[in-house]
């Protein structure tokens, strides 16, 4: 358990550090392009909004794949009592009297989504002034999403 900590620990960690670096990138591949070039490249964006200055911020969104997550579950035996030793050949010698508890724990399950969202501010011709990774899960196959859908 405290080794899944770790690696969560770890990679999450990691996303963030990505997330600055990716987020570099954009602004320096995108700025002052036009943001038609990353709608036509990457798909429309989910949200648009007119800024009182008179520039538009969209949020460019991926999308959410979600993976469901198998429930493992543990069977333990637990004998009390007296019993008999079994030798090499299979054989008991003797016989066992006692109870036994047999208990089943199930952990695990639930669902993993995963998702890449930018924030991108236009001026009002639609010249990107600025781009901005707001939201980078695990990704299906990397450690981020946004590596596995923009890069």
């Amino acid at each position: 358990m405290r080794l899944l900590v770790l690696m969560a620990s770890v990679l999450a960690l990691s996303s963030c550090v990505m997330t600055k670096e990716m987020t570099s990138k954009l602004n320096t591949e995108y700025k002052d392009r036009n943001v038609d070039d990353f709608f036509l490249k990457f798909g429309l964006p989910s949200t648009r909004h007119q800024l009182n200055s008179g520039d538009i911020a969209y949020v460019w969104d991926s999308g959410v794949t979600v993976h469901q997550m198998p429930m493992m579950t543990t069977v333990t035996t637990n004998s009390y009592g007296s019993g008999s030793a079994v030798y090499g050949n299979g054989l008991a010698n003797g016989s066992y009297t006692g109870t036994s508890n047999t208990t089943a724990m199930t952990s695990g399950g639930g669902a993993i989504k995963t998702r890449c969202r930018v924030q991108i501010v236009t001026k009002p011709e639609g010249a990107i002034k600025d781009m901005k990774i707001i939201e980078n899960t695990i990704g299906n196959w990397l450690p981020s999403r946004c590596d596995e859908v923009l890069f």
